[in-house]
């Protein structure tokens, strides 16, 4: 009502959830509400099997809230994205090469932003299960030459290889799961908080949770943070943690130098480039470390 004037705006209704506190008979709710002389609901969805609201909202396409909200919203993302895929090979079926250019270049890309910026990576393995078994369908098509081959797991992983690694370019969404939220992660959070005079945050009610000057050059970046009890503490530490681990590089040896890259920098100073400071082109990183440091091996098999 009061954007009117300013904008020609008019909010006919609002939605508001919180994670703590029980807004059903909030009587500030009620009261804001009276007030406005506009409805304000209870943002969510209600469940199809026991009719109790699963509460959570859309914060720039992505779903934030309840666990069951959450799964919800992004199964439906997810059966977006499949049937997309399988509907446009489909079009393409009697053509391999436009169909595959097609899978390579804009369709398995489109659930990428969801891996990025959900709660955690683990809420989105689904939806990158899911994705990446309509990927497969769409390479296994009769009309593909390798779909004879593509229960062979050297041929598969091949498949799954980057191009500039000598691969088909179909990158296993649920390998970049991780790698994908956590750079998301880390590039957001060196954001959050003042960095000194250069650099100013904005979101600087988190200062305490990080650290005064933890991500300013030769800062302790997450130290002070995996110290905390919050969830995405843990998810950084599996996020970053599993990748280290499944590269072996938890158990290095000390005589041998470790390879280059983002992993092998400790989990609480994730993210620091070499000269210091923050890191740019994260994900990228990750994942050229992750593949030359294992996926890759597949050639020499």
């Amino acid at each position: 009502m009061f954007l009117l004037p300013a904008t020609g705006c008019v909010i006919n209704g609002m939605e508001c959830y919180s994670p703590e506190y029980n807004l059903q008979n909030c009587p500030h709710r009620v009261a804001a509400a009276r007030e406005l002389g506009i409805p304000i609901e209870l943002a969510g969805v209600t469940s199809l099997d026991d009719g109790t609201l699963q509460g959570g909202l859309n914060i720039l396409g992505v779903p934030v809230g309840d666990h069951a909200y959450e799964q919800h919203r992004l199964q439906a993302k997810s059966d977006k994205v499949a049937s997309a895929i399988d509907a446009t090979i489909s079009l393409l079926r009697s053509v391999n090469t436009p169909a595959l250019a097609a899978l390579a270049y804009t369709l398995q890309s489109r659930a990428d932003y969801w891996l990025q910026l959900a709660s955690s990576p683990e809420i989105v393995l689904p939806m990158a299960t899911q994705i990446d078994a309509a990927l497969l369908r769409a390479v296994s098509a009769p009309q593909c030459e390798i779909a004879l081959l593509i229960t062979d797991s050297l041929v598969l992983r091949r498949i799954r290889l980057p191009a500039r690694h000598k691969g088909l370019g179909l990158r296993q969404r649920t390998a970049l799961a991780p790698r994908a939220w956590a750079a998301s992660f880390i590039g957001a959070a060196e954001s959050f908080i003042h960095e000194g005079a250069v650099k100013h945050g904005f979101f600087v009610g988190l200062t305490d949770l990080f650290g005064d000057g933890a991500f300013a050059k030769d800062g302790h970046r997450f130290a002070t943070f995996l110290q905390s009890d919050v969830p995405y503490a843990r998810a950084l530490e599996r996020a970053c943690g599993g990748e280290r681990s499944r590269l072996g590089l938890d158990n290095w040896d000390p005589a041998m130098p470790l390879p280059k890259g983002p992993l092998s920098t400790p989990v609480d100073m994730a993210g620091i480039r070499e000269e210091g400071g923050q890191s740019l082109h994260l994900q990228h990183a990750i994942c050229e470390q992750a593949v030359t440091g294992g996926e890759v091996r597949c050639e020499a098999a």
